[in-house]
């Protein structure tokens, strides 16, 4: 079952400890009241684009340079096979 995160309100799976997006502690414990997921936000402000970034959006970026380095690769042996055959 899906339920929404109480920080930044994006949905979570309810056997998740913490938020995927945010690092939230789901659940809070009743021993542990004084959690506050501001100290975890600051512990991963520095890392904000990993921890805040879509996995889609990473993936889809990581997609586009290896499309992109492909491509060139292949203009580049199409060029030395042209080179090679009337070179």
């Amino acid at each position: 079952m899906l339920i929404k995160c109480p920080e930044c309100e994006s949905v979570a799976s309810d056997q998740a400890d913490f938020c995927p997006r945010c690092g939230y502690k789901l659940g809070m414990d009743v021993e542990h009241p004084d959690f506050e997921p501001a100290a975890w936000n600051a512990v991963f402000n520095k890392y904000d684009m990993f921890v805040r970034g879509s996995v889609f959006d990473k993936l889809g970026s990581v997609v586009l340079v290896g499309a992109v380095f492909l491509g060139v690769l292949f203009l580049v042996w199409i060029g030395f096979l042209v080179v090679e055959l009337f070179g």
